[in-house]
């Protein structure tokens, strides 16, 4: 899953864990095998020790 992404996944606020990829494609790819949703806008790190992450793009 986490071969392809730019930013690896990791727990997010509100969310079980996000990751950035280089497009859409990628990230349905990497999403074969578990639940998730596309989100698109800003993600802003919100603890940089545990790299949580929130916004609109979580």
């Amino acid at each position: 899953m986490a071969s392809t992404a730019t930013d690896p996944p990791a727990f997010a606020v509100g969310a079980e864990f996000q990751g950035s990829y280089p497009n859409v494609g990628a990230a349905i790819d990497a999403g074969v095998r578990v639940r998730f949703g596309i989100g698109w806008g800003e993600v802003t790190v919100l603890d940089p020790n545990t790299n949580i992450q929130g916004g609109p793009g979580c």
